[in-house]
């Protein structure tokens, strides 16, 4: 079957296979969402798809069963149809870490070489969810190809899901370099975060404190309060973009001080004071929930902010009640006698 996508005509591949024909048979007439969790669930139940005898209960046939699903999957990659090549690399996504060595490199040739963009975009990111350190390269292949913002951002994403030191230094090199996109940067500078707690990578970090977008600095200080290093200079270097900084968004660079923990008196209170005036603004209310979701995540290190937290309580909004409420749950442990017995509704 010959289809248009974004990604041009496709000529027809090689007739699928049996099982494989059964398989699209059985999720015919089913939605794209319904067909996907069928084909992933049969990772799930392993031996339950094989016929029930002794040794299907077994570990080893469940192992089995589910390397055939795996290789029936990864030979729909090569389907003549865009679609089943999508839901089959979706459902890769899902396969167990025994079978990384076979649809790893099915999967990094689809986000390659697949004629249809979106077909590429599904591999790609399913090759982040199997977090095998394995698809790292091609990951970075694919994003030195890549010339959409959105592309090379589910790239960044796709990446941050699987983490370590080559991950964490070719993120680096995108939120360092100015000639990068600059949304790019900023889904970069998010996704470290969670992977690195290098004192190197928060020290190059710090340079980019001064960038002249604030989302970007902003985006940068959150994830120098998540690596909170000790360093004196990235304590002062976040005080510096605090002081520089006029948009909205400064009060992230205002949690982030109070993460890491200023040696500069005057920092630390110009923080408080900048998180103070969101909590407490008779507007903003998306924005009031997200400062009390943040300083919830640095726990005791707000604990200069439970007072207003304190005050959100009474707020005529019930999310920014509950936001505050724990927040002030996570800052004092079991809310002491600061929550109390309020209750939150």
């Amino acid at each position: 079957m010959t289809r248009q996508h974004d990604g041009g005509t496709r000529s027809p591949r090689n007739e699928p296979s049996a099982e494989l024909r059964g398989l699209r048979t059985l999720i015919a007439g089913a939605s794209f969402a319904t067909a996907m969790a069928f084909i992933a669930g049969a990772f799930a139940l392993g031996a339950a798809v094989e016929p029930r005898t002794p040794e299907a209960s077994s570990a080893g046939a469940a192992a089995t069963a589910a390397m055939r699903q795996a290789a029936t999957l990864t030979g729909a990659l090569r389907d003549g149809d865009d679609d089943a090549r999508a839901e089959a690399a979706a459902a890769l996504a899902g396969a167990p870490g025994e079978a990384s060595p076979l649809i790893v490199p099915a999967l990094a040739a689809t986000a390659l070489e697949d004629d249809a963009r979106w077909v590429r975009d599904v591999a790609r990111e399913s090759l982040g969810r199997t977090a095998a350190p394995a698809a790292t390269e091609a990951l970075i292949a694919a994003l030195v190809e890549e010339p959409r913002a959105l592309g090379r951002i589910r790239l960044v994403r796709a990446l941050g899901e699987i983490g370590g030191e080559r991950v964490e230094a070719c993120l680096l090199d995108l939120v360092v370099d100015r000639s990068e996109l600059i949304d790019v940067r900023i889904e970069a500078a998010r996704a470290l975060g969670p992977i690195s707690e290098s004192p190197i990578v928060a020290t190059r970090l710090a340079a980019v404190l001064g960038d002249a977008d604030p989302h970007l600095r902003a985006a940068v200080a959150t994830t120098l309060g998540v690596i909170a290093s000790d360093d004196e200079s990235i304590a002062r270097a976040l005080g510096d973009a605090l002081e520089t900084t006029e948009h909205p968004i400064r009060w992230r660079i205002a949690v982030a001080i109070l993460a890491v923990g200023s040696t500069e008196p005057r920092d630390e209170t110009a923080a408080i004071a900048v998180i103070e005036a969101v909590l407490l603004a008779d507007t903003g209310r998306v924005r009031q929930i997200d400062v009390a979701d943040a300083l919830a995540a640095i726990g005791e290190r707000a604990q200069p902010l439970i007072p207003t937290l304190t005050a959100c309580l009474d707020a005529d909004c019930a999310l920014i009640r509950t936001g505050a409420h724990a927040a002030l749950v996570a800052i004092t442990h079991d809310g002491g006698s600061t929550v109390g017995d309020r209750q939150v509704d």
